[in-house]
């Protein structure tokens, strides 16, 4: 039996309910479910059990995900997994650049082959380790290159002040010094050799002194010169010579009376009268 609107709002809710109970489609419900009651009996058990044991649960399961997450997993996978859409990015990159003719041109070149050297790897390590001083050597050149045409001109500036210097220069006096330079480079080491550079500082005092002496007068150097040069010789030829005795004072003034000696002994005493004059 089917109600219509009209019908429905006329009737109580007990005698709607049994128009609906009369109605042949609910009947049938009603019985399906009659003839299923012990499953839902069982179904709203289990359901009751589920819901008051959520929680209890709820943990096992996350506990039970984790173990699997933990032992089954392993970690470098999960980044690996967390990083495939950048590496899914870069596969599609690398394929477009396979795909160029010049990808095909640089592995058909042997480059690669060169790099994977052990010598040119050693090399490249080298290279990288000295980038700090590769990098100022550039920016040394650069620098240079962009002051070149200032640089030129300093050069020739200092070309002809040294073309001007060298117009009064005294070249005979430059190949007397070259000529002579051997001889000083010998009498050098052997003042080395002799410890004169300690004495420096004294020596540099002593100079002061000299100078101020006038001991460097032009005239006073070749006295001191020759006198030096005449000692060295009759040194030389004095050590050379067999020694004498002279015993007793007699024969001392015998000896002095030798034309040879006149010379010298005259000398002497010339010099020690002019000294005396001069010490007063």
């Amino acid at each position: 039996m089917t109600l219509t609107t009209k019908d429905a709002s006329t009737l109580t809710p007990q005698e709607q309910l049994q128009a609906r109970l009369s109605d042949p489609k609910v009947i049938d419900a009603l019985n399906r479910l009659l003839d299923r009651a012990e499953l839902l009996a069982f179904s709203a058990d289990a359901l009751d059990g589920f819901i008051r044991r959520g929680d209890e649960i709820t943990n096992s399961v996350g506990e039970m995900i984790a173990d699997v997450k933990r032992d089954a997993v392993p970690s470098d996978l999960m980044e690996v997994a967390g990083k495939l859409p950048q590496l899914a990015r870069a596969g599609v990159h690398v394929a477009n650049t396979v795909d160029k003719p010049e990808f095909a041109a640089l592995v058909n070149s042997g480059l690669l082959e060169q790099l994977g050297n052990p010598t040119t790897i050693e090399a490249l390590k080298f290279v990288l380790s000295k980038l700090d001083l590769l990098a100022f050597g550039i920016q040394a050149v650069e620098g240079f290159l962009q002051r070149g045409d200032e640089i030129v001109d300093s050069a020739n500036e200092s070309l002809d002040d040294f073309r001007s210097l060298a117009s009064s220069v005294d070249f005979s006096r430059l190949r007397y010094v070259a000529t002579e330079l051997p001889g000083l480079l010998e009498a050098s080491a052997a003042l080395i050799k002799a410890g004169v550079p300690a004495k420096l500082a004294q020596m540099a005092e002593a100079g002061a002194v000299v100078v101020d002496s006038g001991m460097l007068d032009p005239q006073t150097v070749k006295v001191l010169a020759a006198a030096g040069k005449i000692a060295a010789a009759s040194y030389v030829e004095a050590f050379a010579a067999p020694a004498k005795e002279f015993k007793g004072i007699f024969a001392l003034l015998s000896a002095v009376k030798d034309p040879a000696l006149q010379p010298a002994i005259s000398f002497f005493i010339e010099f020690m009268k002019c000294f005396s004059k001069r010490m007063k």
